[in-house]
């Protein structure tokens, strides 16, 4: 007997996570109904998209009513980290009024859940070499941070006062396939593109600040176990739980990069007083969902990631 396929909505899935869990989606019993704010995206198999740009959200309130959906999630985001910087104020407007906005649509159509993508590498902040659980202080030192901090309390607000059974999930730096380099954010993907460029990597410091690093399956499949199984009203850090150095995925992408005679090299600047110097994730919460552990390497993780970045950058020219 074939079960009849569930409905989500997708919010923002056009960037890099967004789009490899929609890909995920379609590979499982979904229906997926994407809102972006591109006018064209190639679209997966059961998939609807509206754009933004010719239907309100207020339209979309109707279109979409009735629809039973298993969750929304939204991905959406105006800005990556470094460009924060650059308008704040636009940075905090922009995006605190899209999650409100996003909120309201959800509390409309009776959504199951709401699922709110927030950073686990920037709401934090600084940390003794501990990894963060979701119970930590927040000090965010970016903009970026900042602005997803306040969305998560708009979250949890909308959860007391309104009923709505939201989830926030803090992610660590996700990395794979489908990752575009140069875009201001994703350390492994611009770190190869790099070096099929033949450029160096510019690393702030001397190289010992840790991050937690995780592939983009392995996320695809530990949201899907916060939809399912996650409790109402809860943050989720989705990470590795593992701290890895700049330094150290420097090393690791040139053991991939030795296979085809390249090697990145690294130009040392002046360390950025907004760079926190360890970041790691405690993943005990989301572990405790269905058993998830990550599968994937980071040398694996590496390897496939840079097979991408070779034929994404030749076809990009």
């Amino acid at each position: 007997m074939t079960l009849p396929r569930k409905n989500i909505c997708i919010i923002g899935g056009g960037g890099f996570m967004g789009s490899a869990f929609r890909s995920y989606l379609s590979l499982n019993a979904y229906n997926i109904f994407t809102i972006g704010r591109s006018l064209n995206i190639s679209l997966f198999p059961n998939e609807e998209y509206f754009s933004v740009a010719e239907y309100s959200f207020k339209h979309l309130e109707e279109l979409l009513a009735g629809k039973r959906f298993v969750a929304i999630v939204d991905f959406a985001y105006t800005s990556v980290p470094n460009t924060s910087f650059d308008d704040p104020i636009k940075d905090f407007s922009d995006n605190l009024y899209n999650v409100i906005r996003h909120l309201d649509f959800a509390r409309v159509i009776k959504a199951a859940r709401f699922v709110y993508i927030s950073s686990g590498g920037t709401v934090y902040g600084e940390s003794n070499s501990k990894p963060f659980s979701e119970d930590a202080p927040n000090f965010p030192l970016s903009p970026y941070g900042v602005t997803k901090l306040a969305c998560e309390r708009y979250v949890y607000m909308y959860n007391r006062l309104h009923n709505l059974p939201t989830l926030i999930v803090r992610p660590s730096n996700i990395y794979g396939p489908g990752q575009k380099p140069f875009r201001g954010q994703g350390l492994v993907a611009t770190a190869l593109g790099l070096a099929v460029k033949g450029e160096p990597i510019h690393v702030f410091g001397n190289g010992s600040h840790v991050r937690d690093y995780l592939y983009v399956d392995d996320f695809s499949k530990a949201l899907i176990n916060v939809i399912d199984q996650g409790e109402p009203g809860k943050i989720y850090n989705i990470g590795s739980g593992l701290g890895v150095s700049i330094l150290d995925i420097v090393n690791q992408i040139n053991r991939v990069l030795k296979e085809d005679n390249t090697e990145l090299s690294v130009l040392s600047l002046p360390e950025r007083p907004f760079d926190v110097h360890f970041n790691v994730l405690d993943i005990k919460e989301i572990s405790q969902l269905n058993g998830w552990q990550p599968e994937v390497t980071l040398h694996t993780g590496i390897e496939n990631t840079w097979k991408w970045i070779k034929e994404y950058l030749k076809q990009h020219r």
